[in-house]
């Protein structure tokens, strides 16, 4: 009995090493994903700056330019708020991905404190 539970034990716990595998990959994938969001955000933030320090620094008399700028900061908002919605779901995803690697995570710290316990009683029943 006590061989069939030691391979129960080493099963639990492969099983448990490929979910936790599984997990841990797609939160990094996930994470990367939000990581690239942000990015776009910020160069999207950056482009704006840029584009508002040369409407400053340009003549103000310049009509065609302050038309163009004007439409592009439209454009740029409209872009902000689509790319803080995919920033959002992202996050949303990555939290989702992070307690799906602690569930994971905790189930294969659990098995193996198991299989740890059970080695210890097997070597206490042979000491005796």
């Amino acid at each position: 009995m006590t061989e069939n539970r030691k391979q129960d034990f080493e099963r639990l716990k492969a099983v448990t090493e490929v979910a936790w595998a599984a997990a841990s990959q797609g939160l990094r994938r996930q994470a990367a994903l939000e990581r690239a969001a942000s990015a776009k955000l910020q160069d999207l933030a950056q482009a704006r700056r840029r584009s508002l320090d040369g409407l400053v620094a340009a003549d103000q008399s310049d009509t065609a330019m302050i038309s163009a700028a004007s439409g592009w900061m439209i454009w740029a908002e409209r872009e902000r708020e689509r790319l803080n919605m995919e920033l959002a779901r992202a996050r949303a995803a990555l939290a989702g991905e992070q307690a799906k690697a602690r569930k994971a995570f905790s189930k294969r710290e659990a098995a193996k404190k198991l299989q740890e316990i059970d080695k210890e009683r097997r070597r206490r029943r042979l000491a005796e």
